[in-house]
């Protein structure tokens, strides 16, 4: 999948887990109105409607739970290949960066990796919704940081 793919995925995932939230939301909002309703009113009759109404509303949040739950792994999985994308582009001059070469004037791979995480930043940025952009941000500085910090113990605990 590509970056453009990906991210389109995570956005509509988030959507999706913000609108199902919202459906659920404005659901326990009505059956709480008819239950004030009903208190009022003193009516056998839509007391027992209320009741076929909670009882369809335990299923209906149930099933709506699940899918928000969904919804929101979607998003992180998405957000988890994006940065599996951009760790095995970078992989092999990241891999080289605690090698015999890594001090040599003229080296660049520091400059490599960090001019190309630096691009697909800026191209997700672009694509992706603020609120999932942050996550990738945050997951793809963890990735990178545990990569650095497994190729400094590898390279000095010799």
């Amino acid at each position: 999948a590509s970056v453009e793919q990906l991210c389109l995925a995570a956005n509509s995932c988030s959507v999706y887990h913000s609108e199902a939230s919202e459906v659920v939301r404005i659901v326990e909002d009505k059956i709480g109105f008819w239950d004030l309703a009903a208190s009022a009113s003193g009516s056998l009759l839509i007391s027992a409607s209320l009741g076929e109404a909670r009882a369809g509303l335990g299923r209906f949040e149930k099933l709506m739970r699940s899918s928000i739950l969904r919804f929101q792994r979607g998003s992180t999985l998405c957000v988890s290949a994006l940065v599996g994308l951009i760790l095995r582009d970078v992989g092999e001059v990241l891999g080289g960066l605690f090698g015999e070469d890594w001090l040599l004037e003229g080296n660049r791979c520091v400059e490599t990796v960090c001019a190309t995480i630096h691009d697909y930043c800026v191209d997700t940025a672009e694509y992706l919704r603020w609120e999932i952009y942050s996550r990738f941000l945050a997951s793809l500085f963890d990735e990178i940081l545990h990569a650095y910090l497994t190729g400094l113990y590898s390279a000095y605990s010799d």
